[in-house]
């Protein structure tokens, strides 16, 4: 783990967390991991419509206005909103290899269980999308979280390889429920 201590400190609870990142970076893997260890609701950002769309911004602004949440993806055209409702934004900042790693076990499973290979590799998700999006993504979040609204609400995981490996995660679980009191 790396630049999470001097974010874990304070006594603010952390109890609306958003976790960004590249596509097939762990973002919902480590959601749900956080989500059950720290008994707080986990929000699919796939799940809340179309990005950019009404039905979508409806969603955003009604999850923000809860008192408990994990968002597990860059709240896209929202991010004001979510950035500012959450008490910790954590930027899962996955390897490319890893990624596209991720991407082509992800593709192949879904082509599996009967998408055809092809739509599975170009996804969003996939590793043909990952391989595109990844510096791109990771030059948004370089500059949005320079943002002086955001200081002392971003932390930063550099994990080696994939999240469920995470070596780590005890540690970031003990430190977010010290977090919140």
């Amino acid at each position: 783990m790396n630049e999470l201590s001097e974010h874990l400190t304070s006594s603010t609870r952390l109890r609306r967390i958003v976790i960004v990142g590249c596509p097939a970076a762990g973002k919902s893997t480590l959601a749900t991991q956080l989500g059950a260890a720290l008994d707080i609701p986990v929000t699919r950002r796939d799940d809340l419509g179309e990005l950019g769309s009404e039905p979508y911004r409806d969603a955003i602004i009604k999850m923000a206005a809860t008192p408990a949440w994990i968002l597990d993806g860059p709240p896209f055209f929202e991010e004001d909103i979510v950035y500012q409702a959450a008490d910790f934004i954590l930027w899962l900042d996955t390897p490319k290899s890893s990624v596209i790693w991720w991407g082509i076990k992800r593709a192949f499973a879904e082509a599996r269980a009967g998408d055809t290979l092809m739509h599975a590799l170009h996804r969003t998700g996939g590793p043909v999308y990952t391989a595109y999006a990844f510096a791109s993504r990771r030059a948004h979040f370089i500059e949005v979280f320079a943002n002086p609204a955001y200081k002392g609400k971003v932390g930063h995981i550099k994990p080696n390889r994939f999240v469920y490996r995470l070596p780590d995660i005890d540690r970031l679980v003990r430190a977010l429920r010290g977090a919140q009191g």
